[in-house]
Order: C-alpha cells, then sequence, then structure tokens
C-alpha cells in the first residue's frame, strides 16, 4: 500500500462505496498522495533560494525507479515536465490516477467494483470495502495518533495531513472519544509544514474560485502538461 491507497480508503465509505469527495477535490487528494511518497523516498524535492530553479518548485532528485507502477508514471512525468510548484504539479500527476488507484484496490481484493443505477436511469459505479484489514489496522494507528497523542509515523503524518487538507478527518474516522476540537488541533498540528497536504488545500482553494482555476489552467498550459 502507498499513501494515496490509504488515503482513497479511508475516503470510500466501506459500505455505499461511494467517497466523500467527488471530482476534482478528491483527484487532487490522490495525487497529494503520490506526491508525499516521492519526496519521502528521495525521488523529489523542492527547490530552495540560490537554486538554478525558482525556489519552491519541485524537481527530480532521483529517477530511480521505485518499482510501484503509479509511483514510477508520476515520477516520469515530473521528469518529463518542467519544475513546477507542488499545486500545479498536481494536475500533472491527476490525468488516470484515481482510476488506477482504485483498478488495483480491487485487484488486490481490497474494493469490489458495484455498477448499478440511480432511480433506474443513471449509471453509478460504486467500490464498497471487500477485505477492510488494511483500514481497520490504519484506522487503529490514526486512533492512536490523533486521540491518545502517539508520535505518528511518516505514513500515518502523511495520511492525517492530507485527510486534514479536505477538512475530513472527523468526517472519516468517525468519533475517537475525545472532543473534536482536540481532534481538529491535533490534525493540524501533524499536518503542520506538510508540502503536499498543503498543495492540495491550496489547489482545491484554486478549483473552487473561477478566477484562479483559469490563472492555474494557464500556468499548466505554459507548462506544457499534456
Amino acid at each position: 500500500m502507498i499513501l494515496a491507497d490509504d488515503v482513497l480508503l479511508l475516503l470510500t465509505d466501506d459500505t455505499s462505496g461511494r467517497p466523500a469527495e467527488k471530482g476534482v477535490r478528491l483527484e487532487n487528494v490522490v495525487a497529494g498522495g503520490v506526491l508525499a511518497e516521492l519526496l519521502a523516498l528521495g525521488r523529489l524535492r523542492v527547490t530552495g533560494p540560490g537554486e538554478s530553479v525558482r525556489a519552491g518548485r519541485v524537481v527530480v532528485q532521483s529517477a530511480e525507479p521505485v518499482g510501484d507502477p503509479l509511483l514510477d508514471e508520476a515520477l516520469r512525468r515530473v521528469a518529463n515536465g518542467t519544475p513546477k510548484a507542488p499545486h500545479t504539479l498536481l494536475a500533472h500527476l491527476r490525468p488516470g490516477l484515481l482510476e488506477g488507484v482504485r483498478a488495483r484496490l480491487v485487484d488486490r481484493g481490497v474494493l469490489r467494483e458495484e455498477n448499478g443505477t440511480v432511480l433506474g436511469l443513471f449509471p453509478r459505479t460504486s467500490w464498497p470495502a471487500e477485505d477492510a484489514t488494511h483500514e481497520t489496522h490504519l484506522r487503529e494507528r490514526l486512533r492512536a495518533v490523533l486521540a491518545d497523542g502517539q508520535e505518528p509515523d511518516p505514513r500515518e503524518a502523511g495520511v492525517v495531513a492530507l485527510l486534514h487538507a479536505v477538512n475530513r478527518v472527523q468526517n472519516v474516522l468517525g468519533d475517537l472519544g475525545v472532543p473534536g476540537a482536540q481532534v481538529r488541533s491535533r490534525a493540524a498540528a501533524v499536518a503542520q509544514g506538510h508540502i503536499a497536504a498543503d498543495a492540495v488545500r491550496r489547489a482545491n482553494t484554486a478549483a473552487a474560485r473561477p478566477s484562479d482555476a483559469a490563472m492555474l489552467a494557464a500556468e499548466i498550459g505554459v507548462a506544457g502538461i499534456g
């Protein structure tokens, strides 16, 4: 499992198989999981002041394949494109990613794909849980971090930060037995300074404002996304 798998699992209702987020917001948070993973693995890094590439841009530090098809495809896209700010890069990582993560979770027997209709007319696909073992263990670890104050490992911190970026921590994890304000405060502290989570937040904010979305689209076009 990679971060993108974990985040998508948590954002998908086990019973209904419907996601808590939709559209570009869901695509951005899954892409944020991929970005976070590649940063943590040292394949990507963010430039600083005084470098030949403008500060705050994502560049390849190592092109060595990870061995995961989705991560290696994302790494290839970054290597073949121009350096971009993290929130802009998400749009470059999004195409086909959500479908790819879902497909392999189905292939692994973690989710199952169900096709039906709404009102007998409109087709709808859902992805309820088939085997919730991994997700159950993940939820237990996140409860220890958010409710008990346990120090998160990098993966747990990444999951919390990405869920916090879309304001879904409590919605996804439910009642943790402590006040909601405590959970929100703890999640915010864990998410502090998380590059990928900040990228998701900024990308979703831009997508919600037409003028910002147009500017982001123009920036992506100039960068040569394809």
